[in-house]
């Protein structure tokens, strides 16, 4: 069932994470961003089966996902 190829992929993800105290209180903030330059790119292929029944494996058995795109993540959580 290996045999269809899909190329390898590379990303940026960039985060950051700040604490500090606020009244007392440890406050924490994040900023995340996932996959900067927006590259598109198969986060998974694959496949059981010849799901068109061609009596053919190929690419057009596959069930691809394609990632998300670029996502950006913040958020803040207060102990109290």
């Amino acid at each position: 069932m290996n045999q269809i190829k899909v190329g390898g992929h590379a990303t940026l993800d960039l985060g950051v994470d700040y604490k500090t105290k606020l009244n007392g209180h440890e406050v924490s903030m994040f900023a995340r961003a996932d996959n900067i330059f927006d590259k598109q790119y198969y986060s998974t292929a694959r496949s059981s089966s010849d799901r068109n029944e061609d009596g053919v494996f190929d690419a057009e058995d596959l069930s691809i996902t394609v990632n998300p795109g670029r996502m950006i993540t913040a958020g803040l959580s207060m102990k109290f």
